[in-house]
């Protein structure tokens, strides 16, 4: 298995994936991707793969290309359990597993933009949260509910967006399915105005 090359494959895909999104930072989001190929990579093999595992476990050929080629080198990428800034506490934030690939602590370091996936376990409420970055999820597994401020409750679902825009109160929901996201921010994509903003 050449890891190098699936992981710029799945570079190239969430290129493409913020691309036909159909927005400008999308553009700029996926040109950030697309030049981040260009560089050559040095991923470790993790000693602890249970959260490789656990994610691996989700997967099914049901679900986007994107997921069944994370799941080929998922025990490559740095995954852990968020607090989301402090937002989330004790158990509940085992129901959430993540890893940055392009931002200010992802594999790939950028100032401009965050790209990263995230796996939401079944039957949980993620809380609401706003943040000044303004962002996009694209699902690639599983599905659930997202709520923005008061507006009627979204389904998604494999191949869908959501986006939500700077500062809108937001929150989602899983079922009997857990639900796996790739997500994007621009804008103001620090840690410390997420965390003011909580």
């Amino acid at each position: 298995m050449n890891t190098e090359k699936i992981f710029k494959d799945i570079l190239m895909m969430l290129s493409d994936v913020y691309q036909n999104e159909g927005s400008k930072n999308g553009s700029l989001t996926a040109e950030a991707l697309s030049l981040a190929g260009n560089q050559t990579f040095n991923l470790k093999e993790n000693e602890d793969d249970e959260l490789s595992k656990l994610f691996n476990s989700f997967i099914s050929n049901d679900d986007h290309l994107l997921a069944l080629q994370l799941k080929e080198i998922s025990n490559f990428l740095p995954w852990h359990h968020s607090d989301m800034g402090g937002r989330i506490e004790g158990d509940l934030k085992k129901q959430f597993i993540q890893f940055v690939l392009l931002g200010p602590s992802g594999i790939i370091n950028s100032n401009d933009y965050e790209v990263g996936i995230f796996m939401q376990m079944a039957n949980i409420d993620y809380p609401v949260r706003r943040h000044p970055a303004e962002e996009t999820f694209f699902i690639i597994s599983g599905k659930g509910y997202f709520n923005k401020d008061s507006n009627p409750e979204i389904y998604g679902e494999v191949g869908d967006y959501v986006h939500n825009p700077s500062m809108i109160n937001h929150s989602n929901r899983t079922e009997e399915h857990h639900m796996i996201w790739s997500w994007r921010w621009s804008g103001d994509i620090s840690e410390d105005s997420y965390i003011k903003n909580k």
